[in-house]
């Protein structure tokens, strides 16, 4: 068992990995937005890798937390329907990407982690 499994439940995992994320996130705005500067390319590079580590830890948790939430004879449901639903809001990620200030995209990643990682607060485990 890693070390970090051993001391952090499954929602607590996922909390860290969205906690990682939003200041990953909100330094990345600070940068594009001129409040701060980097000292050059591998201070970008730290910064998001450890963005790219925060999601991955999210990612991965999802899967490992699912069975947590639901219970066995709803788990491939609640895979189909999570990705349904996943698939029919990255439609509108080109969209986004598109936009003239890139400051707009990354403050609607920092809103959607944030409402994210408040739900994954108020997750319930099933008994």
């Amino acid at each position: 068992m890693p070390p970090l499994a051993a001391k952090l439940n499954n929602r607590r995992t996922m909390l860290l990995g969205y906690l990682i994320t939003l200041v990953t996130l909100v330094l990345m705005l600070m940068v594009e937005a001129g409040y701060l500067e980097w000292t050059g390319e591998i201070g970008y590079s730290i910064v998001f890798l450890l963005f790219k580590s925060g999601v991955s830890m999210v990612f991965i948790s999802l899967f490992v937390i699912h069975q947590d939430l639901f219970h066995t004879k709803y788990l491939a449901s609640s895979y189909g329907v999570c990705n349904i639903f996943s698939r029919m809001v990255i439609l509108a990620a080109p969209m986004v990407a598109e936009i003239k200030n890139q400051n707009i995209p990354v403050g609607l990643m920092i809103g959607l982690n944030a409402i994210a990682m408040f739900a994954a607060y108020k997750l319930r485990m099933h008994q």
